[in-house]
């Protein structure tokens, strides 16, 4: 932000940096780089980030790229993420991928509807000295489920824990993991694999979404699995607070109707 309050452009920057007689550095144009991209101005960080070898002395660093691929993300310019990107990986700019370039990567390639090609990048970071985090998983494992394939979702959730990190091995999966393959899995019908998650969700104290838990216990129901759909029930009331245990009564008498109904079909 400029001493004014409004954002920081390129110019404003500049000024700044003069009035204040300082240069500044790598870092410095980053966050600047970053300033832009949030607040939508993509071309102007483009020509921030071309100018700092010619007019601020110094080259981009990985994470200047990165600000960039997060900007043509954001507006969809697949064009020109896939032409900066190149110039990081074919070696024109002489820079390794890190982390964050490859979630930005995987999520590229799930907006295109590639969710398989990004789960392969996840082998070929730790297999390039990059250990893939919980954000490149949840990225894959969401793209997986917005493209209908659960079931290699689901797969990709199990091998967390086996996944080598440089202090050990395995990568947690957290509260929003959990609700992307809950949401899928009844959406898909598979409720028994959803009301697994569903138990692991609550023993970690993590209360699932109304709607989803609601679908479940009603695809449950009509499975004939009447008594585990009353226990997840009863899970959820207990772990409710507030208005949401009258809630969860309700669904509760409504799974009863709807059992009593199956039962005569």
């Amino acid at each position: 932000m400029s001493k004014s309050g409004q954002p920081l452009d390129h110019k404003a920057f500049r000024d700044l940096s003069a009035e204040l007689s300082i240069t500044p550095g790598v870092v410095s144009h980053n966050v600047l780089l970053k300033c832009m991209v949030a607040t939508g101005d993509v071309a102007g960080a483009r020509q921030a980030f071309d100018g700092m070898p010619d007019k601020a002395g110094m080259q981009p660093d990985i994470v200047s790229c990165n600000e960039m691929l997060k900007g043509y993300l954001k507006t969809g310019d697949h064009a020109a993420f896939d032409l900066l990107l190149k110039e990081v990986t074919g070696g024109k700019r002489r820079l390794k991928p890190n982390v964050t370039t490859y979630k930005l990567r995987m999520s590229a390639l799930c907006a295109k509807g590639r969710s398989f090609e990004a789960e392969e990048l996840l082998d070929a970071m730790g297999a390039n000295g990059v250990p893939p985090n919980r954000e490149c998983f949840n990225t894959v494992i969401g793209g997986l489920c917005k493209e209908g394939e659960v079931g290699a979702a689901v797969a990709l959730f199990n091998r967390m824990p086996e996944v080598p990190r440089l202090n050990g091995k395995g990568v947690s999966p957290n509260f929003e993991t959990y609700i992307m393959l809950i949401e899928a899995l009844v959406e898909n019908n598979a409720f028994v694999p959803a009301l697994e998650l569903c138990k692991e969700c609550l023993a970690n104290k993590w209360a699932p979404p109304f709607q989803a838990v609601k679908g479940l216990i009603q695809g449950l129901v009509k499975s004939r699995k009447v008594k585990h759909a009353k226990e997840l029930g009863m899970a959820m009331k207990k772990a409710a607070k507030g208005d949401a245990k009258e809630e969860w009564e309700k669904v509760e008498a409504d799974a009863f109707q709807l059992a009593l109904a199956e039962m005569k079909a």
